[in-house]
């Protein structure tokens, strides 16, 4: 999973600092959008989720089309691009990584 993290390195650190997104310590667990001084778009914001495995691994794979499944809004939007880590063993690996952050 360290490995896979080297997708997530140019937007966030593993801290609870913020890069161009958020801080991804602590990330497992932490209600969405709620990250001291982030700017989140209005659909992350208004979200209810709280970031699980399923969440997590649906994000990795395609963000755009989990924001909007997760919202239940057609038109939801993240800044963050898809980073196509779809396969459920990786997905797993890089989870389990996020969780010792």
């Amino acid at each position: 999973g360290e490995k896979l993290s080297g997708k997530c390195k140019a937007c966030h650190n593993f801290n609870d600092k913020k890069k161009v997104g958020p801080g991804l310590a602590g990330v497992f667990g932490r209600k969405v959008g709620q990250m001291a001084d982030m700017s989140y778009s209005d659909s992350l914001q208004k979200g209810k989720w709280v970031w699980d495995a399923a969440h997590l691994a649906a994000w990795v794979c395609d963000s755009a089309a989990a924001v909007k499944e997760f919202t239940g809004d057609a038109g939801a939007k993240t800044k963050m691009p898809a980073v196509h880590i779809c396969d459920p063993q990786q997905q797993a690996d890089l989870i389990a990584f996020l969780k010792t952050q």
